[in-house]
């Protein structure tokens, strides 16, 4: 099992979900691929494979030879070409569109209007052949393959009705004699056809709009990656494309330049941005022994480092890993579409077989012509032309009415999933709280000296956790104090720092520091350290070897609209949870200030990972509130990840779900905004379908004994007509109050 991976490919020429099917079944029959899936939205191949048995190139020369392309590098070029077909896609779409809407108009109004004027059914043929065959040539190719696999989608059941229609009326146009000498009025349904293939190229082109928003943080991500890199081999500097740079290089990087592998500095140092980590956009030094990482930028200094991980191994490369994971899997709403229409076209078929019989059992071979007139009309009016519509529609306006709040949904998939989300997590700083925390008391166990403020301050000025700069702020604030020298520096995860400094071994950190040096704690600091923690303040403890000197209370102050938050999604069923690396008294005074039960205190990224893990295996769906997804493990956990900010730092564009507003109050909003997409969705698949249903009785004949009365293109325009106005009329209905 050692060999076996998981990697996401963009796909190129992706055009149809026929297209997408054959990629699929192309990639599975290889020698070593366990399982391959196409995400037609995004154009993401996910493939599972041995890597001792099959690589990606084998794979890209299995695509390249039945016309599509495959992106292995995740460089520059390669993305800019992935931007540059997303595009071609897009404005492909959009002319189609743009031609079929100038062809198809004139023949809804001559079908409407002018049915009697001469040669009206001729000219409506002539505009139709375009709409069809050239404008909609796409869905009829898709068809095929589809049915080469022997699946039925949305676009099987157009074309069927469609092209059913459009030859059901040329015939009518130039043998209507046929009809007529039984009494038949000879209709045509040219604007059935071309409506049809209308709305569903729509349809397809406001997916292919979502899907070229969808690679915007993508390319971001990858803009943070130099072009070229500086490396020392065999002592000489050369500079190289990046995607010649192997682990083992030493890598050079001046002043304004991005980082572009993760690994050690061995030598000099230098103020780095790391936002994109943890993001905190004040610059941390880093120095001889210290890790940076892909993607971070060089604000001031020059250093060397030894690059350990580069390309698809590094941190930034598992971000962009995360994204196409979070949208690698085909929306379960489209699903259900093409499951109904997997139903639906036999269902038709069946349905105008059955008319056809039932027509010539009950009124013999006399009635033939009736039984073949409605045994077509039926399969003409089951076409819900704007069934094409009825999804791209909702998503569209759902995902523009969040953004109208600044609240950015990468794709709707992730509006599915919110509205089935069960549980909401959140982390504490900059979410519950302010994200500005201020240093709101002091207690010395011993005697207050400068030098260990200076000390203290040389500590938190190379530390990159939230609590540090509010620490060095009000140390520097007394303004006679400079940082001490120190002759060595190490970060103890999640727990603190250790300094060597005057011969001696300096501590700052968590309570778990606290207890790791077993320290004993006066009756003064307990009493003090208590009083800090029922006001909800945040502990930092600064010790000398295995002596306390000082604790620091530090106090993010709670958000105004945390409480009313945390009210409003446990009044609609959604639980709530914090978690946080605080203390056990602090984490419980916060969160019974902001309305939340439970609570996970001391929480490590580990911790708050497992807590998700073992929510989702109880089957439930949750959301994870942060600020941030570098190392954030439980962001890329869960079932939906929202970042709240704004939106200045590149992290913001890694979560699912993006609110550019640091106010908490608009995450209700974004659950209101998802629970009325999927209403409208179901609703306008509802519109979308039943007016044709209720056609389906009277193509089929029902009221030919008692009024004498076919389908005719009044109750087929009807129909269309009606649908439309319907989605239309639900789409802005659903979304009016704005509560």
């Amino acid at each position: 099992m050692g060999g076996i991976v998981k990697r996401n490919f963009p796909v190129l020429k992706l055009y149809s979900a026929g297209c997408a099917a054959n990629v699929e079944k192309m990639i599975r029959r290889m020698t070593g691929v366990v399982d391959a899936s196409v995400n037609l939205t995004t154009n993401i191949l996910s493939v599972t494979y041995d890597a001792h048995k099959v690589t990606p190139n084998s794979m890209r020369e299995v695509l390249m030879a039945s016309g599509f392309g495959m992106i292995i590098d995740e460089d520059r070029d390669s993305e800019e070409e992935l931007k540059r077909f997303s595009n071609m896609q897009y404005r492909s779409m959009r002319f189609r569109v743009i031609g079929a809407s100038l062809l198809s108009v004139p023949v809804i109004i001559l079908s409407m209007f002018f049915v009697y004027l001469p040669f009206s059914k001729e000219l409506q043929m002539l505009l139709s052949f375009p709409v069809l065959f050239y404008f909609g040539f796409s869905i009829f190719t898709d068809t095929w393959k589809q049915l080469g696999h022997i699946r039925c989608n949305l676009n099987t059941l157009v074309m069927l009705c469609s092209l059913i229609a459009y030859l059901f009326s040329v015939f009518n146009t130039f043998f209507p004699s046929i009809w007529t000498q039984h009494g038949i009025i000879p209709h045509v349904y040219y604007e059935v056809s071309v409506v049809s293939v209308l709305f569903l190229l729509t349809g397809h082109m406001l997916e292919a709009r979502v899907k070229l928003g969808n690679s915007k943080a993508i390319r971001k991500l990858l803009s943070l990656l130099p072009i070229t890199v500086r490396v020392k081999r065999n002592g000489k500097e050369e500079i190289i494309p990046i995607k010649n740079l192997l682990a083992g290089d030493h890598v050079i990087i001046m002043q304004g330049e991005r980082i572009p592998a993760d690994g050690m500095i061995v030598e000099g140092f230098s103020y780095i941005n790391e936002s994109l980590i943890n993001g905190d956009k004040t610059p941390q030094l880093k120095e001889t022994g210290d890790f940076v990482t892909a993607g971070t930028f060089c604000v001031e200094g020059r250093i060397s480092f030894v690059a350990h991980q580069v390309g698809v191994d590094t941190m930034l490369f598992h971000i962009i890993q995360t994204m196409n994971e979070s949208q690698s899997t085909k929306k379960p709403i489209q699903r259900l579409v093409d499951k109904y229409a997997g139903y639906y076209v036999p269902g038709v078929l069946i349905a105008s077989v059955v008319t056809f019989l039932l027509w010539l059992i009950i009124g013999g071979v006399t009635v033939l012509p009736y039984a073949v007139m409605s045994a077509i009309s039926l399969i003409v009016i089951s076409c819900p032309c704007a069934l094409g519509l009825a999804i791209p529609t909702a998503v569209m306006i759902g995902i523009d009415e969040a953004a109208a709040r600044r609240i950015i949904v990468k794709d709707a998939v992730i509006l599915e999933k919110l509205n089935k989300v069960s549980a909401v997590a959140f982390d504490k700083t900059g979410i519950l709280t302010e994200g500005k925390p201020e240093v709101c008391g002091w207690k010395w166990a011993k005697q207050e000296y400068k030098q260990y403020k200076m000390i203290l301050l040389a500590a938190e000025k190379k530390s990159n956790h939230p609590l540090a700069s509010a620490i060095v702020k009000s140390i520097e604030s007394e303004g006679s104090i400079i940082p001490a020298p120190i002759d060595g520096f190490e970060t103890i995860d999640n727990k603190g720092v250790n300094i060597l400094a005057m011969g001696k071994e300096f501590w700052v950190g968590s309570h778990k520091l606290l207890k790791d040096r077993e320290v004993q704690l006066t009756k003064g600091v307990i009493e003090q350290l208590l009083e800090y923690e029922l006001a909800g303040w945040s502990i930092v403890y600064f010790g000398m070897d295995n002596t306390l000197l000082a604790i620091i209370a530090v106090n993010d102050r709670v958000k105004l609209n945390s409480l009313k938050t945390i009210t409003k999604l446990n009044h609609e069923g959604i639980e709530t949870y914090m978690l946080t690396g605080d203390g056990e008294r602090t984490a419980q005074s916060l969160a019974g200030k902001v309305g939340i039960d439970v609570y996970v205190a001391d929480a490590t990224p580990n911790d708050k990972e497992l807590f998700i893990r073992e929510y989702q295996l109880q089957g439930k769906r949750i959301a994870m509130v942060g600020s941030g997804i570098g190392d954030a493990q439980a962001l890329a956990l869960a079932d939906v990840s929202i970042a709240i900010g704004h939106g200045e730092d590149i992290a913001m564009d890694v979560a699912m779900v993006t609110i550019h507003a640091n106010d908490l109050s608009l995450l209700a909003r974004t659950f209101q905004i998802a629970r009325r997409t999927a209403k409208l969705i179901n609703r306008n698949l509802f519109w979308a379908s039943i007016y044709n249903l209720v056609g389906i009785p009277i193509a089929a004949g029902v009221l030919f004994p008692f009024t004498g009365m076919l389908l005719t293109p009044v109750i087929t325009g009807g129909a269309i007509a009606l649908s439309t106005f319907s989605l239309v009329l639900s789409s802005i209905v659903i979304f009016r109050n704005d509560d």
